[in-house]
């Protein structure tokens, strides 16, 4: 297959065909298919629930969990709509209501965790550093909005600390190898990307985590929202997130601080040979 010398790759269905090439990261992704009544029928005769979403899309739009309940019904949540529906062919006529003939997808249901009663899953942010090298730059975790299945802050979801959010799972230890397992993952998952997209600079995961603190990359995006990492109260965070972001040539449109918004944006100093910082270390190791 030819190189995509793209930066970004909206397409779900073809990031998860290069990932699954990757032996080791075939076990982290939920099974999914392309969306057709064959298909549909397979995953919801296979697994307690399956998501249906676009190939192409952000911010959770069109998102739908669906279940099958005995033989005969079955259940859709899409946003705050929930609905059973008493036949297949039902279920196939709502769909294609919803969906107006784009492509989508059906994967695997992930029993997420929850925070409270609301289904969470962790942001893990990896860039491109200023020497070159992937790393892994930030852990956030998302909780959904009471009554939906998605967790994205455009669709109503918080934003919280993994330590806060996972305190009723992991503390200490177990929490610190649970952190190193999913920036594990993403590193893992950039680097295969690179292999046909060998332009892209950054990515951010989307990781579900089940009650056998499991991770499963449930999506991943090539042009990631970062904003979000600045209502961490570690700003050392956000910071480096921005300062790699200018490394690499991307355009912020946010500051640290949501309180000066209305300003242009700040302004981090460029890691590399403009930073003045660099050049003094440079000349010492001279």
């Amino acid at each position: 297959m030819a190189k995509d010398l793209r930066r970004n790759d909206p397409n779900k269905w073809r990031k998860t065909e290069v990932m699954l090439r990757h032996p080791v990261l075939r076990d982290y992704i939920p099974e999914t298919k392309k969306l057709t009544r064959t298909s549909l029928a397979y995953m919801l005769n296979k697994y307690k629930s399956v998501y249906v979403k676009p190939e192409v899309g952000t911010g959770g739009q069109g998102v739908m969990r669906l279940e099958k309940k005995g033989a005969r019904s079955y259940y859709c949540h899409a946003g705050l709509d929930k609905r059973s529906l008493t036949t297949f062919n039902a279920l196939i006529s709502f769909l294609k209501s919803r969906i107006n003939g784009k492509p989508y997808l059906a994967q695997r249901g992930i029993e997420l965790l929850k925070y409270g009663k609301n289904p969470l899953d962790v942001r893990v942010m990896i860039q491109m550093n200023p020497r070159g090298q992937w790393e892994a730059t930030g852990l956030i975790c998302r909780v959904a909005q009471p009554g939906k299945i998605v967790t994205n802050r455009s669709n109503g979801g918080t934003v919280m600390t993994v330590r806060q959010a996972l305190s009723r799972y992991a503390k200490g230890k177990k929490l610190r190898e649970l952190n190193d397992k999913m920036n594990r993952a993403g590193l893992l998952t950039v680097k295969q990307l690179s292999t046909q997209y060998p332009n892209i600079k950054e990515s951010g995961l989307d990781i579900g985590l089940d009650a056998g603190l499991k991770p499963w990359i449930l999506e991943v995006n090539m042009s990631p929202v970062s904003k979000m990492f600045r209502e961490l109260k570690d700003k050392r965070i956000v910071r480096k997130i921005m300062r790699y972001s200018l490394a690499y040539g991307r355009k912020l449109t946010y500051n640290i601080y949501p309180e000066q918004d209305n300003k242009p944006a700040a302004k981090v100093k460029r890691a590399g040979r403009g930073n003045p910082a660099v050049r003094r270390k440079a000349v010492r190791r001279r």
